[in-house]
């Protein structure tokens, strides 16, 4: 397919390499067959990098909580991406519109969000890449509560020997002391900012905010924050997550998480060992089973208030 194929509705946004605009197939009529298309300008390298960037992992991995590729293509200025369309925009306009209304986030969804954002992390960690930029506006929102992790354009693949990189890069609120000061750093930068956003959902702010990058980045070293503003519940793992990188949180301490407040995480269509969902985690046991192919998780998540 091509760019005969779509028919551009409407600009969705612009980020550091391009526009992702609103698009449907000219092919079929469906409602569910409208698209994002991400537009990168040939000439700019920086935005050409970034293009190949992402379809190189896109090809490398697949997830329900990972938003996919469905189609690239170019013309004589431009190259295209052609991405799943998120119905209900992103997680940083859900969480305006939420604290607009109600002055608060539903925790129910909340807890959607942790559970969805671990697993798609989970799958990209065990592919050696971090994807070096969750935020609020990277987590897109579908129809029935899913959502999915979006923009690999900065994303990290890391080499079977070397796991670990060194490159400063990232959003300014979500960037970990070690990306700030320049150390090597692994997929631990990626839970640093998972915690960043669980905040920023609980709170409607940043962990560490400043008038300015210079005193912002002094906060975020000192490792200073109101952990006071977070519900009893979320405050294990906020801090646990927002620790030094030896001690932060990991896959295993979100599981822990998930599962000590969730009382009905185990709903079973197709059966598998749990342990085999994350490996080096879960104790073996035969009685312990879990969907194979894992559904919305609306339809299996149910947690306690």
């Amino acid at each position: 397919m091509g760019e005969n194929d779509y028919k551009i509705i409407k600009l969705l946004g612009a980020g550091s390499y391009g526009s992702v605009y609103l698009a449907k197939s000219k092919r079929n009529r469906n409602e569910s067959d409208y698209v994002a298309i991400k537009k990168f300008q040939l000439r700019d390298k920086q935005a050409y990098l970034s293009f190949k960037n992402e379809i190189k992992i896109f090809k490398k991995i697949k997830s329900d909580y990972l938003v996919q590729i469905l189609d690239y293509y170019k013309d004589s200025r431009y190259i295209y991406l052609v991405m799943e369309y998120a119905e209900k925009g992103d997680l940083e306009e859900y969480i305006r519109s939420s604290y607009k209304k109600n002055n608060r986030i539903d925790k129910k969804f909340l807890d959607t969000v942790i559970y969805q954002i671990t697993e798609g992390l989970n799958v990209l960690h065990k592919n050696n890449i971090i994807h070096r930029d969750i935020k609020s506006s990277n987590i897109l929102v579908f129809n029935n509560n899913l959502v999915k992790i979006t923009d690999f354009g900065v994303s990290k693949l890391l080499e079977n020997k070397n796991l670990f990189a060194n490159t400063s890069i990232g959003t300014p609120y979500y960037m970990s002391p070690e990306l700030i000061n320049g150390t090597p750093y692994d997929f631990s930068v990626d839970f640093w900012a998972f915690g960043c956003l669980i905040y920023k959902m609980l709170t409607n702010k940043y962990p560490f905010e400043a008038s300015n990058i210079g005193a912002l980045f002094r906060k975020i070293m000192r490792g200073k924050y109101d952990l006071s503003k977070i519900p009893f519940k979320y405050k294990g793992i906020v801090s646990k997550l927002l620790d030094d990188k030896f001690k932060r949180a990991n896959e295993k301490d979100l599981y822990d998480f998930i599962l000590s407040n969730s009382n009905s995480f185990l709903r079973m269509n197709k059966l598998k060992k749990i342990d085999d969902i994350s490996p080096n985690y879960f104790k073996k046991d035969e009685n312990k089973v879990i969907n194979k192919k894992l559904k919305p998780v609306y339809k299996k998540l149910d947690p306690i208030s």
